[in-house]
């Protein structure tokens, strides 16, 4: 299914938000916010579990009821038994957006011990996630919910799209959050700033940044030279060699090709 012009409107729409509340500290609740009023979903949450699935982090929209809050450990419990994580787990090297129904029959997953344990009681009947792993294991998951219509393939290739931009912000934020918020005697960067940063750590030249953005070789150079002035550098590889570090997360599914026509190419599953 391919997305409507309209639909590519309301992707870029969604990309821009997401653009503009790096940083802040409500960064994800935004995102889980705005995608899910976009598809339609009665609970949207965002998890990051570490490889035994504990859980790094957590965002949800709107506050999940008691019963929905205590389904979560239940839920952790019995995921490897979910339908979508054991279609993610077998796709490691992509990011993976699927609905529910899309897997399994809706009477089949009613009969599984995940089903009844945590997901039934707690009104998660219909499901779409969109899963990535990054480079030590952790998994990221955005996972929309409503007790009783099914999600659509539209709003399965709108997540698809969606998905990955975010992951791309969530690289700049957690960078941002790590390093830069060390920095306490210099200005905060701005959003194109900040997203130059990722590019020069990726050693892509200012011909191919400008390139990638959109924007010409000499507004990449001021921004450099801001960069520069802020963090206190001499040189770009000053730059380079102090955010290319552990904290620089890598998801297997996120490629840097075909630089003209967008951003990133995405392997989807």
């Amino acid at each position: 299914m391919k997305l409507t012009a309209t639909d590519r409107q309301l992707v870029k729409k969604i990309h821009a938000t997401i653009y503009d509340s790096i940083g802040s500290a409500h960064f994800i609740a935004e995102f889980v916010k705005i995608v899910g009023e976009t598809l339609e979903s009665s609970l949207s949450t965002f998890a990051k579990h570490g490889p035994s699935w504990d859980v790094h982090a957590f965002a949800a929209f709107p506050n999940p009821t008691e019963q929905q809050l205590l389904s979560i450990p239940k839920i952790s419990e019995f995921a490897d038994d979910h339908p979508i994580v054991q279609y993610a787990n077998t796709h490691k090297d992509r990011i993976v957006c699927k609905r529910l129904t899309g897997l399994v029959k809706i009477e089949e997953f009613r009969k599984t011990s995940l089903y009844r344990e945590a997901c039934g009681p707690a009104g998660l009947e219909y499901m779409l996630s969109a899963s990535a792993f990054d480079e030590i294991g952790n998994t990221y998951t955005i996972n929309l919910s409503h007790p009783s219509l099914d999600f659509t393939e539209r709003h399965e290739k709108l997540l698809e799209e969606i998905y990955p931009l975010f992951l791309k912000a969530y690289r700049i934020h957690h960078l941002m959050g790590v390093h830069l918020d060390q920095l306490t005697s210099v200005l905060p960067i701005t959003i194109r700033e900040a997203e130059v940063l990722e590019w020069v750590t990726q050693s892509k030249t200012n011909t191919e940044i400008a390139l990638i953005l959109d924007i010409s070789v000499k507004t990449v150079e001021k921004h450099l030279k801001n960069l520069l002035r802020k963090l206190r550098f001499s040189k770009r590889m000053d730059l380079i060699r102090y955010t290319s570090s552990e904290t620089w997360i890598s998801f297997p599914g996120i490629k840097e090709t075909n630089m003209q026509s967008q951003k990133l190419s995405y392997k989807v599953g």
